[in-house]
């Protein structure tokens, strides 16, 4: 999302996906608990509600300033690098049966 109105309209909307993936420097002065971006590492920061009692708005404004610390830039860029999207994490299958099933037969 821009920050403010376009000139002009977009023909599809933009997303979070779409910015620069660039921490704001200054989101600490701004940020409802003084914290800086850097401080938003290694949380999901799009539960910042009930983590720390941000409102919808100070969680958005939190995404949008702290895309790299938050993880939207990695999320980005598996994204930009998946042809087609998949529900699950692409892993490499045993080779080999474990010796214990899986699941109960049918």
């Amino acid at each position: 999302p821009t920050s403010s109105p376009t000139a002009i309209p977009t023909i599809a909307p933009t997303s979070l996906l779409d910015q620069a993936c660039v921490d704001d420097l200054n989101y600490g002065a701004i940020s409802p608990k003084k914290f800086g971006c850097v401080f938003h590492q290694n949380f999901d920061c799009a539960r910042a509600e009930k983590l720390w009692g941000y409102t919808t708005a100070q969680t958005a404004t939190l995404l949008k300033s702290c895309p790299e610390s938050c993880g939207i830039c990695a999320l980005r860029q598996s994204f930009l690098n998946t042809k087609t999207p998949t529900y699950r994490p692409t892993e490499r299958l045993p080779t080999a049966p474990s010796g214990v099933p899986s699941s109960t037969p049918s």
